[in-house]
Formats: C-alpha cells, structure tokens, sequence
C-alpha cells in the first residue's frame, strides 16, 4: 500500500465516501500523522510481540565513512592519534525501543560490509569503547548511534572501509528516501513501510485522535459563515 492510498481512505473516511473540493485537510498533514502514529505503532507492536516485521525495514544502501580523531570539539582541530569510522553524512533517526537493545535502543537490523554478510555488532558508545581492551573482542568492529551518525571502533587504521550497509526502520520513511540511493520512498506512491495487519489501527487512531479537532472548528466557521451570508441577504 502507497502513502497516497493511506491518505485517500483516511480523506475518504473523513468525509463518509463523499467527495470534498474545500477540503481543509491537505495531504502533507494527513501523511505528518501517518508517519508519527506509525512510528508509534511500530515501536509498541515490537515491545509486545519482540518482532520486527519485515515490511517495515528499509535500506539505507552504502552509506559512505570516513576515518576520523575520536575527539570531536566544535571549531578545534585536536589530534590524539585515536580514530574511530563515522558516517559522513547523518542518517535518517531510527525508532528506538530499549526492548530491543538495552545498550543501543535503535531498532538498526543491519549495520556492516555492503556485502551484506558481515554485521558488525552494535553495541552502545560506552561498550564500543571498552571493548579494545577486551582480548576476545579487541579486533572485532563494533558499530554504534549517537547524534544521528554510526561510528565504527576498533577498526584497525589504515583499513580499506569507504561504505557501509544500513538497514533498519525509521520513523520518517521519506527522509529514507532522501537518504539513499535505493529505490524506496522517493514519491507518495511508492510502496509505504508498515505492516497490513496494522494499517487498520492506523486508520482508527488518525480518525479519532486528530480529524475530531480539525473538523469541528472548520464546520463552526462554515455555519457561521452561513448565518452571516443569510442576514445579509435579509
């Protein structure tokens, strides 16, 4: 199902099966609480059920890093020979949901080699950290989120990673699309990341939990409107 459908049937329902040319709902806001009610549904259909469905992860594609000084002072340049990997760009904000990692709460399915066939564990900055000095885990990557960027740790400098592979589920599956290079919601009518099973749900709590509040302030200007152009016809 496309976003533009989920706006029809809401817009549809909305208005009893009737048509509206001076609709005061436009689409932008119809598909604004789309995205945030989604997000919500999602999170809370993990913490119950410990599933993440499938229909709702998407790609980032390869996501290019670069080496880096692990400091990061704004406007210093300072050098401490340690280096950790850092997403060059910032990646669209995952749902979080401490059930499903309670170092790292970002519900990030993948994060590894765009071969798709080495993950790096994803771990929370802390234990990234700590886990150099750790003989077992000392050379092994570990991936972690922190203010919109993935940083890589423990990879060995030089070390020949240009791109990473993400995948996950956010909550702006547009700025997904914006982000990477894949063909995934780029329009309003490309397929929209949410399971069907809870596309019902969405509907109800839109209906009920935002047009109420629209409409009733709308249909009191129009009546108004209405009482006014008839005393002036008086």
């Amino acid at each position: 199902m496309s976003l533009n459908e989920l706006i029809y049937d809401i817009k549809n329902l909305c208005y009893s099966g009737l048509g509206s040319d001076d609709s005061i709902i436009s689409d932008e806001q119809i598909a604004h609480w789309i995205n945030v009610e989604r997000a919500l549904l999602i999170q809370k259909n993990f913490e119950s059920r410990r599933f993440l469905d499938p229909s709702s992860i998407q790609d980032l594609g390869c996501i290019e890093v670069t080496c880096t000084d692990k400091a990061e002072c704004c406007n210093l340049c300072i050098n401490t020979d340690e280096f950790v990997y850092k997403s060059i760009n910032p990646i669209p904000d995952p749902i979080t949901s401490p059930n499903f990692n309670i170092t790292n709460p970002a519900l990030l399915t993948y994060v590894g080699l765009i071969t798709y066939d080495k993950p790096f564990e994803f771990t929370s900055p802390a234990i990234a950290n700590w886990s150099k000095y750790n003989k077992y885990t000392k050379n092994s990557i570990r991936a972690y989120y922190r203010n919109k960027y993935i940083y890589l740790s423990n990879v060995k400098n030089p070390y020949e990673l240009e791109f990473i592979a993400i995948r996950g589920i956010f909550q702006d599956p547009f700025e997904v699309g914006n982000a990477s290079a894949c063909e995934v919601c780029k329009t309003y009518d490309d397929p929209y990341p949410i399971p069907g099973y809870l596309v019902s749900d969405l509907k109800k709590i839109i209906l009920s939990k935002y047009v109420p509040y629209v409409q009733n302030p709308a249909q009191d200007v129009r009546n108004d409107s209405k009482t006014l152009f008839a005393a002036e016809q008086k």
